[in-house]
Formats: structure tokens, sequence, C-alpha cells
């Protein structure tokens, strides 16, 4: 029973820290809730060094777009990256955040930030894929 519960805790916190990366801010508990039960229904289970990756990413919220970045170049198809999508499926159908996951009419010129924010995100990812080696080691 105990270990149940430990394990439920630590799936909130995962919805937790994977709301807060996607839409910048804590999920709601129904969201959070949603999680907890599409992950715990799930018939994949985290291998040992996915794990490590999430008890990291528990311990440091900071890494989780970097680890995301990395393990989409090194293992798209890890448990982790699942338990990301599971969130953002989650959050994108609730109505307080679907419009931050719609394309908006944006002036010519934002290709520049557009670059800007292209270029950052393959320098996370490819910190993202040392971090990944490390925290599985």
């Amino acid at each position: 029973m105990r270990e149940q519960r430990t394990k439920q805790q630590a799936l909130y916190l995962e919805a937790t820290i994977f709301g807060e990366y996607l839409v910048g801010q804590t999920p709601p508990s129904a969201a959070a809730d949603l999680y907890v039960r599409a992950v715990s229904g799930r018939k994949t289970k985290p291998t040992k060094h996915e794990q490590r990756l999430l008890a990291f990413m528990a311990k440091h919220p900071w890494s989780v777009a970097a680890i995301d970045g990395g393990l989409n170049i090194v293992n798209r198809t890890s448990e982790v990256r699942s338990r990301i999508y599971t969130m953002f499926s989650i959050l994108e159908a609730r109505p307080e955040f679907h419009d931050q996951f719609l394309s908006k009419d944006r002036a010519h010129w934002y290709i520049i930030p557009i670059l800007f924010t292209g270029a950052w995100g393959l320098l996370t990812s490819l910190f993202g894929i040392v971090l990944v080696k490390v925290v599985i080691r």
C-alpha cells in the first residue's frame, strides 16, 4: 500500500514538472490526476536507465528540456518521452491551455526569433545528449 502511494506521489511530481516544462505553470490537479491514471495504466514501464532519468528530472526540473531534446536524438521511443507526450496531450486538450498549442499569425520578421529559438533548441538538445549519457551511467 505504501509503495503504491509513493509511486503515485512520484507520478504527481512528474505531472507537475512536465506541466511546468510544457506550459510554464503548475498544471491543474485534474490534469495531474489524469496523468497519474494514464501512466499507471500503461503496460510499458521505465527501464533502469529511464528510472534514473526520471529521478534526476524530479530533483533537477531545469533539466527536463535538455533531457527531452537529447532523448529526441538518441532514443525517440523512450518511456520518458512517452510520459512527456502524455502530459502534452492532456494539457493540449484543456481549455485553459489549448491556445498555447495553436499557431498564430506573425509578421514576416518573426523568422528571427524562430531561428534563435531553433538554434537554442539545438544547443539544448546537444547538452541533453551529454546529460542523458551521464545520468544513465
